[in-house]
């Protein structure tokens, strides 16, 4: 048992180390440091595996083009090239997903918060969080059909116009922020919830309803455990109750 990690060196932000350790990735990184390198490397990513001699030698061998030096472990290529190339290795060998403490797998914890609003195509979620920002992972489809999805959250703003996730904040601390995040913001920034549901609300929204309303509305039928169905009728009937507040107001006027 072992990890495959991503490393990147912020003297090298135009590449990233992609190597083995039967140890911890993040040991691995700091024994690199003592090797002379002035920055330290931060572990963007670590795939734990039974033999990851094997996984290793297949993201060698599938990048051998970007390859800097034959005898270095060095690639000129994106951190996300480099983790997602190191996914699809992984899943098509049928390996479970596991990373280091920078990474964490919130699909279940999505599914139970917002149920059948969440895009059935997906496959996962993750969540990485790092010095250098959040980001959110979304994966559809397996193999050679997968999509993969990569999200900078640092564009979310909160309101005194600070980003919500900065880099002081730990993996956890990140996850929890983002369990918090509305159904608006999610919708705004990734594509975490079902089109079926995003049109309904947009609608809804357009029409002037009460983004509030309509959040308060989802969570009391998510817990009484409602079908997707019905709650998309009760916003449908929010956004009519909305055009005709909207209508009675300009006959007012």
């Amino acid at each position: 048992m072992g990890f495959v990690y991503v490393l990147l060196n912020c003297d090298s932000s135009h590449q990233v180390k992609i190597g083995m350790t039967r140890g911890a990735p993040e040991k691995r990184a700091k024994q690199l440091r003592s090797t002379g390198v002035a920055r330290p490397f931060v572990v963007l990513w670590a795939q734990r595996a039974e033999d990851p001699e094997e996984l290793e030698r297949a993201a060698h061998d599938e990048l051998a083009a970007f390859r800097v030096d034959p005898k270095r472990e060095f690639f000129r290529i994106t951190p996300q090239h480099a983790i997602e190339t190191l996914m699809r290795l992984a899943a098509d060998a049928g390996i479970p997903v596991m990373h280091s403490a920078t990474d964490r797998d919130i699909t279940e914890e999505l599914r139970r918060q917002w149920g059948q609003l969440i895009d059935p195509a997906l496959v996962y979620v993750h969540l990485t969080h790092s010095p250098s920002g959040t980001v959110l992972t979304e994966r559809r489809g397996v193999g050679a059909n997968q999509t993969i999805i990569k999200r900078d959250l640092g564009i979310i703003i909160s309101d005194d116009d600070t980003p919500v996730f900065s880099n002081a904040l730990t993996v956890d601390e990140a996850v929890t922020l983002f369990s918090e995040l509305g159904l608006a913001t999610l919708m705004a920034t990734t594509s975490l919830i079902a089109d079926e549901v995003i049109q309904v609300v947009g609608a809804a929204q357009t029409a002037g309803a009460d983004v509030a309303e309509i959040e308060q509305l989802i969570t009391g039928m998510l817990a009484s455990g409602q079908e997707l169905a019905e709650m998309l009728a009760a916003i449908a009937s929010a956004y009519r109750q909305a055009e005709e507040r909207e209508h009675r107001d300009s006959l007012d006027g």
